[in-house]
């Protein structure tokens, strides 16, 4: 009796406790929207560090009360020792606020006393928002419990970052204070950023503040990762680990065959991002002629937006010209590093850490092989760049794109034969290429980049596999065999499915559209639908004459062709049992 009135106490005061640390992280989370996104006299601000700190002791207070409440102290402390850990460092901070405001004067100097303490506050509100969302996470098992197809989940974690984005891009200091953007074209740019793609109705540099830039990277980085990736990965590393449930979904999402795969491929994933994109954005600095001694603090922050949404195949730039900028068309370094970046971001993670893991395997003499969707995306990414490259020079024959040498032809017909493939940037205007080039263009964005990458696109082993069944068919093979490997007839009607589905999505958009705005070029508008559906950004220049209606379109074609296509449609259905009987067989004609 006394052991059940003791667990009904504990119960009780966990309640409080997780009721507690709920209303200071609201607190927090408004505390810090409002410091972020709108003009406030210095007395809100000093009301809202108050305020910040409340949430901060009451967090503490909250935290030091579990400790009386739990059986095992060593097995806590071990689970939870980050919010511990952050815990002893808000104790420090609320004890010497003055050592973090010299810290802060010391690595900033020129900042005013006024940002001194927006940046404390930021600090202090995104400490506690960890926090929450580290709590967040050990409920992951919850979603076990949720009667839901794994990709309806993952549409609806897209769908929720694309909304909290459009309303973080509607903030006041989001936006220059004399140019407001409407509601449509900040979910239009949220959803272009989320959805990697890059198709944009402002200038993004223009239009924006570097507050709204912060928000825009932000965005880009958690589409192209994937959210459900971000997610997991902290669920993994601080969270206590995963329900099989959430395992099985985040194989399928990262084209993993085992379960147990996927925690170490997303501590791969997250930590070869930071270092290409940290790598690619000093790369660029350095090639603008800039040095660390005299640091540009402007030049390396564009550096590191382009970088961004290079490796995620975002497409979305600063410059108001895109990369046709005077200063970026022609400096190649800078070109070539976004071409690389773009092409790493899509291959696709799993392809990355099997090249690595062969090639760190030849140095040991271990036998470890190249697995078949390794070699099928690298032929085809191989022949579907210099491929296209080589078409390209052929079909611009007038001289728009040929420089004053053979490798300056060369230099503008790869960057679109590589960007094409989902990443949206242009160094010559999309407009003014032949019909021939727009239709290969075309191609090539239908097929985009690799499964389990930050592009879109039916991906490049799906059109391999389509060819390969194509082939095998024409030669009279009842298998289809590629590289000494037979692949599976689920595979093979997986990737016609997902042809099926993309050339369904295309069509439909393409009549919509074509009705909704029927002024315009039905050329562009086509163009436009298959850079949408397929998440690349390339645009004729049309976008933003759009009607709301046609932004409407565009969005959702956007969020399905970053879904997946197929994805999408499976997440519509609601999983029923197979029938057990079994109807007579007959055979139709077709061809």
């Amino acid at each position: 009796m006394k052991t059940k009135l003791l667990n009904e106490k504990v119960a009780i005061w966990k309640k409080i406790f997780d009721i507690t640390f709920v209303i200071s992280g609201l607190l927090v989370l408004i505390c810090l929207i409002l410091l972020i996104g709108f003009y406030l006299p210095d007395t809100t601000i000093d009301l809202i560090i108050i305020i910040a700190d409340v949430g901060l002791l009451a967090y503490l207070i909250q935290e030091f009360g579990r400790w009386f409440i739990v059986a095992n102290h060593k097995q806590y402390f071990q689970e939870r020792w980050i919010e511990n850990l952050i815990g002893v460092l808000i104790i420090f901070q609320l004890m010497f606020p003055d050592v973090t405001m010299y810290l802060l004067s010391f690595v900033l100097p020129k900042l005013a006393f006024r940002d001194f303490l927006m940046i404390y506050m930021a600090l202090m509100s995104l400490t506690l928002l960890l926090l929450f969302a580290i709590k967040l996470l050990r409920y992951n098992h919850l979603i076990a419990k949720i009667n839901m197809h794994p990709g309806a989940i993952i549409s609806i974690s897209f769908f929720v970052a694309i909304m909290v984005g459009s309303l973080l891009l509607m903030l006041p200091r989001a936006t220059p204070q004399d140019n407001p953007i409407s509601y449509i074209d900040a979910l239009f740019t949220s959803a272009s950023a989320v959805c990697v793609t890059g198709l944009v109705v402002v200038d993004t540099g223009r239009d924006f503040t570097t507050i709204g830039h912060v928000i825009i990277a932000f965005l880009i980085q958690i589409g192209g990762l994937g959210v459900m990736t971000l997610t997991t990965f902290f669920a993994f590393a601080i969270a206590g680990g995963l329900s099989l449930k959430v395992r099985i979904m985040m194989r399928d999402l990262l084209s993993q065959e085992s379960v147990d795969e996927v925690k170490s491929l997303l501590l791969k994933i997250l930590g070869f991002t930071l270092l290409v994109e940290i790598a690619g954005s000093f790369i660029m600095y350095f090639s603008l002629g800039k040095s660390l001694a005299n640091f540009d603090k402007v030049e390396y922050y564009y550096s590191l937006f382009h970088a961004i949404s290079a490796f995620c195949n975002a497409g979305l730039s600063l410059y108001s010209d895109g990369l046709m900028y005077f200063t970026i068309r022609d400096n190649h370094i800078y070109i070539w590093t976004i071409v690389i970046l773009v092409v790493i971001g899509g291959l696709g993670f799993t392809v990355i850490m099997n090249l690595t893991a062969k090639m760190l395997t030849q140095r040991t003499k271990r036998n470890y092989r190249l697995t078949l969707t390794t070699k099928l995306t690298i032929l085809t990414t191989l022949i579907l760049i210099f491929g296209g490259t080589a078409l390209i020079m052929v079909f611009e024959p007038w001289g728009y794109l040929i420089g004053d040498t053979l490798y300056e032809e060369f230099y503008h017909a790869t960057f679109i034969s590589v960007c094409a493939r989902t990443a949206g940037f242009n160094t010559v205007p999309t407009d003014m290429l032949s019909h021939a080039t727009l239709i290969l263009v075309m191609f090539l964005m239908w097929v985009g980049a690799s499964p389990g990458s930050t592009g879109g696109g039916i991906k490049t082993t799906t059109f391999a596999v389509t060819i390969y069944s194509l082939y095998s068919m024409i030669v009279g093979k009842e298998r289809i065999e590629v590289f000494k490997r037979e692949i599976h007839y689920n595979t093979v009607k997986q990737a016609f499915m997902v042809v099926i589905a993309s050339i369904m999505f295309i069509f439909v958009g393409s009549v919509l559209l074509v009705w909704l705005e029927p002024k315009m070029d039905t050329t562009d508008l086509v163009f436009e639908v298959v850079s949408a559906v397929n998440t690349v950004g390339l645009s004729r220049g049309v976008t933003p004459d759009f009607s709301n209606s046609s932004k409407v379109l565009i969005i959702i074609l956007m969020f399905v062709g970053r879904v997946g296509v197929l994805t999408f449609l499976l997440s519509l259905h609601i999983p029923r049992q197979e029938p057990k009987y079994k109807l007579p067989t007959e055979n139709v004609i077709v061809g």
